[in-house]
Parts: structure tokens; C-alpha cells; sequence
């Protein structure tokens, strides 16, 4: 038996297809596109090598992307593949290959006109964003306060001493043929992503993202979605305040609340703070998967996910990450976003603080295989996602809301509706050995 085709030039793809799905100057666009060309995706056509057909399924949205999955299982919806692909200059012809692309998704840009594009997303998660976890120095404003002097701020490198890049999504960039983005949005609601039909839109909104698929397997896997936010309290939040900032953010904004958990006590290390939440998490993933189970078991099952879940991130991977991006937050924003406009090394300070909002904002998948509570070596994969850079154009909206809650009080308030913050724990009544007296004290962890 014949092996099955590695290549477009095994399933005798020809030049004039691939250069017929475009307009000549798409083609001259494409040959000049050095940094985003290697991987195309586009319509499958006869012969092609069935590892590289694949379909699209709408995921998920945000404000600013959409998600699709890339299934290859049978279908009858429009098939597409995913190519390597070249342009040699010297011979003037489209060189390719299959290009491997399970277990991923395809990252589009809803279109907007404020939306970045590929090219800005990939430039500055590559030269922004992914050194703060890579092994080596960054440079940050190091502010000195001295006794009847005025306060010293001068540029400080500091060294990253560990590569913790295990922990960032790949992102491959995707060349969309003309025909893939119409098809994908077919596939939403109507108005999810913009026109894609002006020519001078090609090539930067005829791009997507390659990003790995951390979605949860039904029967196998469960994958919780925390956004970890402010991991410290705000630099301009009063002296005493009861409140760290996300959890005033959530007296402001109420969202999520059947999810939330405070930023303090997700990187605190105290098991105890977790296991409430952990469960909670696990059971909501797990909805409808345990109906075979009698309810001891359920019960026992969704302890042993939620204990692995609160070991990971106490004192695993997910607790070396977590206090990674504490640090980051602190050394990135020393000051705060009112400290921005009067800082005498603004364009650093400002750069830096786009990056603390960045980390402020991203998601942590984390996906746990089922057999992990029975089976420690099966390990838990977590990645960080979401971690476009801020623009600059973000500074007076971070500077109204911080505003906001100072004037509000929301720092300290007690508004009677709040979620509980690991900044402030309420006395707790214990008996002291031996003595009928009641001794209050604040609850401190072991």
C-alpha cells in the first residue's frame, strides 16, 4: 500500500491554484510577508492529504477575538487544511508542506478597528510580554524614599533567575486565504467578526493564531479558567485598607461571583483558603459527567480533583507561577497608575505598567486529567493566555476606575455585599486552654 502524501506536492497540488485563490497583489503582499508566511491555511482541494483536512467549530468570543476549534473527525462542513509554506524567490514558485496543527485552536481578530492585528499581537508578545519569563535582567523604576530628602527614582535592572516559559501558550501565526474568514463567520452570530473584504485589509486581517486547545475532554479532563488579576494590593489603595483592589473592583462591578476568589489568597500558599473554591470549580466543570456515580462517590471523586487542584497551586507548578507574576506585579507598578502622569521617567514607568496590566488581565487555564486524582504522575498542564499587550491608549480608563473606588471608599467600606478578602479576616472568638474567658484575635494562617 502507497504511504499517504507528506506533501502538497505529493497530492499534485499546482502553482496556479494557490496563486488563483489570490488577487495579484495579495500574491505580491504574501511573497513580501517574510516574518508571518510559514503556515496558510485554505479551502481543501482534490487530493489533498487527509492528515491536513480539517474543519472549524465556533468555541468561544471576547470583546476583541473570536476562537474556533480545528476538528478532524468525520464531516460533512467545508473542509479546509493547514499548510508550511514558502516562497522561493530564486525560482519564483510556492514551495509546501502539511503542517501539523492537532490539538490546537485558531485565534481570529473580530475586525474592529481598535483591535490589534496579528502582527501587533505577535510583536509584542514576543518582544514585550515573553521576556518577563524568560531567564535574564529586566529594567524597572526603583523608587527611594529618604528622610527629609525628596524621593529618588532612577532605572534598576533586575534578573529573572529561572525560564518559566513552559507556562506560555505557542502562538503560531496563520496565513488566512481568501474564502477562510467568510466561512468562519458563518459560523457566529451575525456582526461577531467585521468585513474582511477590503483589499487593503490583506494581509494584516487575513491573519489568525495557532494557540494550543486547553478545552476540557468529556470523561478525561476538566479545565478551569481563573483570571488571577491583581495578585498584591494597589499602590494607591489607602494605608489600612480592608480590601485588595480586585476585591473592591467586585464591590463596584459585581462578576462572577459563583467563581471568584480573591487574588491574595489564590497565591498565599494557605491550603485552607482553597478548598472551598477548589471544589466549587471542579463540581461546576464536572456538571452532568459523575451520573453514574452514588453520591459518596461524587462526593469523594470531586474532593480528590479539587485536593490536586489546591496542591497545585500551594505548593506545585501553579504556586511557582503565581508567585512569579506576584512579583512581576510589584516590580512592574511600584507606584501606581497615578503615578503616571508626574513621573519624571515616564516612558519607562508607562511601559512597565502596560505590562503589569497585561499580567493583571490574562487567563490561567489549568487542564486536569481525571485519572490525576488517582495517579500523582499524570501531570496538570497550565498556561497563561490572554496576554496581549496593553496600548497606551488604556491609561485614562485605569486611572478613572482607580479614582473611583478611592473616592468611593470601596477600599475600606462595608458595603455588606462583598466577597471575602484575604487582606482583611474578621476577629475570630477562641477559648484559650483552661479559661472560660473568650479571647479575640485576628485569624492568621499556620
Amino acid at each position: 500500500m502507497a504511504s499517504p502524501p507528506t506533501s502538497l506536492s505529493d497530492a499534485k497540488i499546482s502553482y496556479e491554484y494557490t496563486q488563483g485563490l489570490f488577487r495579484q497583489s495579495h500574491w505580491q503582499d504574501f511573497a513580501n510577508f517574510k516574518k508571518l508566511k510559514s503556515m496558510c491555511c485554505l479551502r481543501a482541494f482534490e487530493k489533498s492529504p487527509a492528515s491536513a483536512v480539517f474543519r472549524f467549530a465556533y468555541l468561544s468570543k471576547g470583546a476583541a477575538n473570536v476562537i474556533f476549534q480545528i476538528k478532524s473527525e468525520p464531516f460533512t462542513a467545508v473542509p479546509f487544511c493547514f499548510i508550511d509554506a514558502w516562497y522561493d524567490e530564486e525560482r519564483n514558485v510556492f514551495d509546501s508542506q502539511v503542517a501539523k496543527v492537532v490539538d490546537s485552536v485558531l485565534r481570529v481578530s473580530r475586525g474592529r478597528p481598535k483591535h490589534l492585528t496579528c502582527d501587533q499581537i505577535m510583536d509584542g508578545f514576543h518582544n514585550d510580554v515573553r521576556p518577563l519569563f524568560e531567564a535574564g535582567d529586566i529594567q524597572i523604576t526603583n523608587v527611594i524614599e529618604l528622610e527629609g530628602l525628596a524621593t529618588r527614582r532612577f532605572p534598576l535592572m533586575v534578573e529573572i533567575p529561572h525560564d518559566l516559559t513552559r507556562f506560555l501558550m505557542v502562538q503560531t501565526p496563520v496565513l488566512l486565504y481568501p474564502g477562510v474568514l467568510d466561512h468562519l463567520a458563518s459560523l457566529t452570530e451575525p456582526g461577531t467578526l467585521e468585513e474582511h473584504t477590503n483589499p487593503k485589509s490583506f494581509p494584516d486581517r487575513h491573519m489568525g493564531i495557532l494557540l494550543p486547545d486547553m478545552s476540557p475532554v468529556p470523561g478525561s479532563s476538566i479545565t478551569l479558567e481563573i483570571k488571577p488579576k491583581w495578585l498584591r494590593s494597589s499602590p494607591n489603595a489607602p494605608s489600612g485598607a480592608i480590601r485588595c483592589r480586585t476585591c473592591a473592583m467586585q464591590v463596584l462591578m459585581p462578576k462572577d461571583r459563583s467563581k471568584y476568589i480573591c487574588p491574595l489568597a489564590l497565591v498565599s500558599g494557605d491550603d485552607k483558603s482553597l478548598y472551598i473554591w477548589a471544589e466549587k470549580m471542579v463540581e461546576q466543570e464536572l456538571d452532568g459527567q459523575l451520573k453514574d456515580f452514588s453520591d459518596e462517590g461524587r462526593e469523594l471523586f470531586i474532593a480528590a480533583l479539587g485536593d490536586r487542584v489546591v496542591e497545585y497551586l500551594t505548593a506545585g507548578d501553579g504556586f511557582t507561577l503565581l508567585t512569579h507574576l506576584r512579583w512581576l506585579d510589584s516590580v512592574l507598578d511600584s507606584e501606581g497608575i497615578l503615578a503616571y502622569e508626574s513621573h519624571p521617567m515616564k516612558e519607562l514607568y508607562g511601559r512597565n505598567l502596560r505590562l503589569a496590566m497585561t499580567l493583571r488581565d490574562c487567563s490561567l487555564f489549568i487542564k486536569i486529567p481525571y485519572t490525576a486524582a488517582d495517579n500523582p504522575h499524570v501531570p496538570i498542564i497550565a498556561k497563561l493566555g490572554d496576554l496581549d499587550f496593553k496600548s497606551a491608549e488604556k491609561f485614562d480608563d485605569w486611572k478613572e476606575k482607580e479614582e473611583k473606588l478611592l473616592a468611593e471608599d470601596l477600599y475600606n467600606v462595608d458595603t455588606g455585599n462583598s466577597p471575602p478578602c484575604y487582606l482583611y479576616k474578621p476577629p475570630m472568638k477562641i477559648y484559650l486552654p483552661g479559661s472560660n474567658k473568650a479571647s479575640w484575635r485576628k485569624f492568621v494562617s499556620d
